[in-house]
């Protein structure tokens, strides 16, 4: 009975301190009475005559309405002191989360143990329960003392990570949003948010086989109602979609952690990237660099028994973009008005009449219209050619729907100029077998823009280290580090040094070649790869991972600069030493101002653009066509880790003019804006083939006369090596393909120019008779043999 008294009168000590003490450190103090009357003895490092353990914070303001806190210590023992993992603790989302704070403590002082993110209407409380019993708690909030410069970073998070990893459903991200540590204005490069700031659009993968219970789980307990699912539930399921993209309320995500019955995970709906940089009126300048203006004035072609101009009549174009005409105005649309000044085919153009064909246009609100800039370019190159447009930017899903409206429309021609973050990076996909189902068909033909990634990447296979990183916050005792390389001391190099030069955001893409569940709910990864960015000492930065365990093999790392700073990626495997030969490869997506100092270079293309299929076209400026070269944002091709080779085909033009003012930028005293990237390269090389085929019928029934070493010989094979045959050289194949594209030569390998008269001179005092006499004929595109016929007889040619 002597134990129960004693543990009794501790309780009602201790619930007379709670007057005094935070009501959620009662349970830790409940604890601390029964040790001490249990006989409990404390771990290494504890004792009598042990010292305690003293807390502390600074903070940081990170900017949009997030601080960042730094925990340290004071050890005035002479030895590490060692708690128990449940006597330090750290409690945060306003008392709702609580987590593992540091609890071996070296002697002395150490200014940073650990760092967490916080917004300014919570704080953050690290408690320590010291051996003697005492408990130091540490509370940090938005009027907490402010760290000294020396101990402010650089390279920060751009919302709440934890630890840097989250293990629920939702993931780091929206686990970051619904709980408040999102920012003041969330990021624009994960987050897609509805105008009333109620709803957020994420991707939710369902379990293998369960896509119907998904869509009646969304549609009955949650009443998600159709407005607000990117594609219709209906199509979702005739389709059979691999996933569901869907505005769903932020207050209501966490409840969808418990759904995993149907559910295998979520994540936010990440925003494609569109491959423009920066980032009739007007006629774009690619259109002569290129030659394609030649072709269009010196080639004739027979189109119902008449003698036409080569321009494209006959060939259907669909771009995949944006948006099309949803740019603010006053009396016509924007696209109305380029109509009637003949930037573009439809009623009211009388040269070109044919409408754009729009099967789906960007649905929520105001967009760039960078669609109709592509189209802009297309129609000066190739205006015969029919046109439609798909906005195809907001998901995988609603991309993958634009590329079978090609097929099922009979389009000759399909392009894009998307890159979505989550397509896999090592071939294959959704996406791609669309498209091979597509070019499968005789004659048919897809582009992509290559990129504006330049050489921003990294990729090796996954080579582990012989233990455990050591950092402040990984605690398995299976996990592994990726070794880069090793040190002059021959030591594992696990870090991948880089360093920031100004202020700035930045996007890394980490993928392996693993399943992906999103793209066919099957068995999805089997392996658990992160991306963290550390100090040198291992300390962690920034980490945005998530449990990938039969999901996706990715992770997307978003973080932010405020000015000149260095630091280390580190990839770990959290399951152990992978499969030996597991390749892996990241993309820099935003790099401005980050550069990687070791270990990088590597292919940049990726998603359906690196498959063989897919024409892809790198960009180079119209400016330096003499002596061209693909931009120095222009991504790369290459040999991957697991031997798949992606390709550059071509280099087309970029740097043009559009009448599209939301696009691009004005230089100088230009009245028209520049539209700078791949985006714009891809249009001016999908035009070119509609010129390239628009005669094939009547010319070359058969098939060019052209040497193709592929296997298959196709028409489209014949038509992609005339231009790559006569292509002017631009640099590394790897970044320029076969080089800088030249319609007119590819043109000359097949036909013969059409003569273009334009004088006729003779002697006026000549009369009629047999007296012979001279006659200066001038003009265009004559052969270097030109013959001359009067009435069926060939004249001599004097000069």
């Amino acid at each position: 009975m002597k134990y129960c008294y004693v543990f009794i009168q501790k309780i009602i000590l201790f619930w007379n301190l709670t007057k005094y003490l935070s009501y959620r450190y009662l349970l830790a103090v409940l604890m601390l009475a029964f040790f001490s009357v249990s006989g409990y003895s404390q771990k290494k490092g504890g004792g009598k005559g042990t010292k305690d353990i003293v807390v502390r914070a600074c903070t940081q303001y990170i900017g949009n309405g997030l601080y960042r806190v730094n925990f340290g210590y004071d050890n005035p023992n002479k030895k590490e002191i060692t708690v128990e993992e449940n006597n330090s603790f750290v409690v945060s989302g306003k008392g709702k989360r609580k987590s593992k704070g540091v609890n071996s403590f070296k002697k002395g002082s150490e200014d940073k143990a650990f760092t967490m993110e916080f917004s300014a209407k919570e704080s953050v409380e690290w408690t320590v329960v010291n051996p003697s019993g005492k408990i130091h708690t540490v509370i940090a909030n938005a009027n907490s003392s402010h760290c000294p410069k020396e101990q402010e970073g650089v390279i920060l998070p751009v919302l709440g990570q934890y630890k840097g990893k989250y293990y629920d459903l939702i993931g780091l991200n929206l686990g970051s949003l619904t709980a408040g540590n999102a920012g003041d204005i969330p990021s624009e490069l994960i987050f897609q948010i509805s105008d009333d700031k109620q709803k957020v659009m994420i991707v939710i993968v369902p379990q293998e086989g369960k896509l119907q219970q998904a869509v009646d789980l969304l549609q009955n307990k949650y009443s998600i109602p159709l407005s607000d699912f990117l594609i219709d539930p209906v199509m979702i399921i005739s389709e059979d979609l691999s996933a569901i993209d869907v505005f769903f309320p932020i207050i209501e995500l966490e409840s969808l952690n418990t759904e995993n019955e149907i559910i295998n995970f979520v994540r936010s709906l990440f925003p494609s990237d569109q491959n423009s940089k920066i980032i009739g009126t007007v006629m774009t300048q690619g259109d002569s660099v290129q030659r394609s203006n030649i072709v269009r004035d010196s080639y004739r072609m027979v189109k119902n028994g008449q003698l036409v101009p080569v321009d494209g009549t006959g060939i259907e174009i669909l771009v995949i973009s944006n948006s099309f005409d949803t740019q603010p105005f006053t009396g016509l649309s924007k696209a109305t008005i380029d109509v009637i000044q003949k930037d573009l085919p439809g009623d009211g153009n009388s040269d070109y009449p044919i409408p754009i064909e729009v099967f789906k246009e960007y649905d929520f609100g105001i967009a760039s219209d960078e669609g109709r800039a592509i189209l802009q370019i297309i129609h000066d190159i190739a205006p015969g050619s029919k046109l439609g447009f798909y906005s195809g930017t907001l998901s995988p899903r609603a991309f993958e729907l634009g590329v079978n409206t090609i097929r099922n429309e009979g389009y000759t021609i399909g392009m894009d100029d998307i890159t979505f973050y989550t397509e896999p990076f090592f071939g294959g996909g959704r996406i791609a077998d669309a498209i091979e189902l597509f070019t499968s068909e005789p004659g048919k033909f897809y582009f992509s823009s290559a990129g504006n990634v330049g050489k921003q990447g990294s990729q090796a296979i996954f080579k582990s280290s012989n233990s455990v990183p050591v950092t402040n916050f990984l605690s398995s005792t299976i996990e592994r580090a990726h070794v880069f390389g090793y040190n002059g001391d021959g030591t594992e190099d696990i870090l991948q040094k880089f360093n920031v030069t100004k202020q700035g955001t930045y996007l890394i893409v980490l993928q392996w070649d693993e399943d992906m569940a999103s793209q066919e709910n099957g068995i999805g990864a089997t392996t658990d790869l992160d991306i963290y960015i550390v100090d040198d000492f291992g300390n962690l930065i920034v980490g945005n991972n998530r449990s990938n365990d039969r999901g996706d093999a990715i992770e997307i790392l978003v973080f932010q600069s405020t000015g000149v700073g260095n630091a280390n990626i580190m990839i770990t495997s959290a399951n152990g030493a992978p499969d030996p030969n597991l390749a892996y490869r990241y993309i820099v997506f935003r790099s401005n101002g980050l550069e990687i100092s070791e270990y990088y270079g590597a292919p940049t293309i990726s998603g359906h653009a690196m498959i063989p299929e897919v024409r892809a076209i790198a960009a180079a400026n119209y400016e330096k066509s003499d002596n061209p070269m693909p931009e120095f944002y222009s991504s790369y091709g290459g040999v991957l880790p697991n031997g798949f080779n992606t390709e550059v085909t071509l280099t087309a033009p970029d740097g043009v003019h559009t009448n599209v003012a939301s696009i691009g930028y004005k230089k100088g005293g230009d009245k028209f804006s520049t539209f700078d990237g791949t985006s714009a390269s891809v249009a001016h090389a999908a035009a070119s083939m509609a010129l390239l085929m628009s005669p094939q019928p009547t010319w070359y029934p058969d098939g060019f006369p052209v040497d193709v070493n592929t296997l298959t010989n196709s028409l489209a094979d014949q038509a992609i090596a005339l231009f790559s045959q006569n292509a002017t050289p631009a640099g590394d194949p790897n970044r320029a393909g076969a080089g800088f594209l030249n319609v007119e030569r590819a043109f000359k390998q097949i036909a013969t120019q059409t003569p273009k008269l334009k004088v006729l001179n003779w002697e006026d005092s000549i009369t009629p008779g047999t007296q012979p006499f001279e006659v200066t004929i001038i003009g265009d595109y004559f052969p270097n043999e030109p013959t001359v016929l009067l009435d069926g007889v060939e004249l001599e040619i004097v000069s």
